[in-house]
């Protein structure tokens, strides 16, 4: 799903009902039962809120968290700052654009693509924009996208 300026609330939430319904989808089909290791990171819990209802209002059980632990169950939706250290096997980062990103990064004119990345043993996680090469070695072209 590409973001596309200007869209409504509500069409920004059809997309983030779609996706975690699909990883639960999935999760079911290979036998894994951990629906609390998949989060919507927001950023502010008065977002947190709106965006719980409006899953609910889609059909899509989610679990606030805010202070508390995460528990188990249903997939999690909270602050960014509130995930910090915790660990996920899927995010869904919502309502993020270019104009959210700080520093040099959110200036750009053309977007790079989002690559995925392993980040730990047990996760893929999204970064904006790839890594730079290790090596002071030629590029070897452009990035590629691979969905997350």
């Amino acid at each position: 799903m590409t973001p596309r300026p200007g869209r409504s609330s509500a069409a920004k939430l059809d997309d983030a009902a779609a996706l975690p319904n699909l990883w639960l989808d999935e999760d079911r089909a290979a036998g894994v039962d951990a629906p609390e290791s998949i989060a919507v990171l927001v950023r502010d819990r008065y977002q947190r809120d709106n965006v719980v209802t409006g899953l609910a209002h889609r059909s899509v059980e989610v679990r606030p968290v805010d202070r508390e632990a995460v528990g188990r169950g249903r997939p999690v939706v909270m602050t960014m700052h509130r995930a910090k250290g915790l660990e996920f096997r899927k995010v869904l980062l919502f309502d993020v654009s270019m104009e959210a990103i700080p520093g040099p990064y959110g200036n750009r004119t053309a977007p790079r693509p989002i690559t995925t990345t392993p980040c730990c043993a047990s996760a893929r996680c999204c970064t904006w924009p790839p890594p730079a090469p290790a090596t002071n070695s030629p590029s070897p072209g452009p990035a590629r996208p691979t969905p997350c």
